[in-house]
């Protein structure tokens, strides 16, 4: 059995390599949860989720919070306020629904760290997921050919 699992491991580790390894150029962290709170507004009550991301300053989202939730109360707005971000964060966006897998963009440009958003009176708005992270830049891969020289 080790035998088996030994050639495996070497089979896929070539595989790996032929294919390449995938690398990101400036990582973003996954966003911590945000927190929740409400201000007096026109919203009836209910329940909302809610989730944030990061942006850098090229436009690339990482990986969105986990969902935070809350109840709120009649003639209210959700606040959605983000944690504290990293260095290499330029943006945040905010994502928002009435339940965890209806939670979709809800601002059109790009939110500014230190601000807070507010659910407009029209409630959460229909549109993109949120990100699962960024992409890679570039792939890394084995080189097989032997420089001459």
């Amino acid at each position: 059995k080790w035998k088996e699992y030994s050639r495996l491991a070497r089979v896929w580790a070539d595989r790996l390599l032929e294919s390449g390894v995938g690398l990101v150029a400036n990582p973003l962290g996954r966003a911590g949860a945000p927190a929740l709170s409400t201000v007096p507004g026109a919203l009836p009550g209910g329940s909302y989720f809610a989730q944030v991301s990061w942006l850098d300053a090229w436009g690339n989202e990482g990986a969105a919070s986990e969902a935070a939730a809350m109840v709120t109360q009649d003639l209210t707005q959700l606040v959605v306020t983000p944690p504290a971000a990293p260095q290499n964060a330029c943006g945040w966006n905010v994502y928002a629904g009435a339940t965890a897998e209806a939670m979709a963009r809800q601002n059109d440009e790009t939110l500014e760290l230190g601000t807070i958003w507010t659910m407009p009176a029209e409630g959460p708005r229909a549109g993109r997921a949120a990100s699962q992270g960024q992409g890679p830049d570039l792939y890394v891969t084995i080189q097989r050919a032997r420089r001459r020289g």
